[in-house]
């Protein structure tokens, strides 16, 4: 699992602790208090699309709503 200050260092040379197929959580904001509700649709956004350029890719049915699941392509 990452945590909501951990996935701002995603990058692809991070994919090499992973193995392919391996599903990581990633915590969103959803639960920050200081944060407008704009804001955390941003933030989730903004995840989303830097986690597709390092080749996550979404898992739709993840069991938890404050957390992201994607899997390692």
């Amino acid at each position: 699992m990452l945590s909501i200050h951990s996935s701002n260092k995603v990058s692809k040379e991070m994919n090499v602790l992973f193995k392919k197929g391996a599903r990581v959580h990633v915590e969103s904001s959803d639960n920050l208090v200081i944060l407008k509700k704009d804001q955390r649709a941003e933030f989730r956004t903004k995840l989303a699309e830097k986690l597709k350029e390092v080749g996550w890719n979404k898992v739709e049915s993840a069991p938890y709503d404050h957390h992201l699941l994607y899997e390692i392509a």
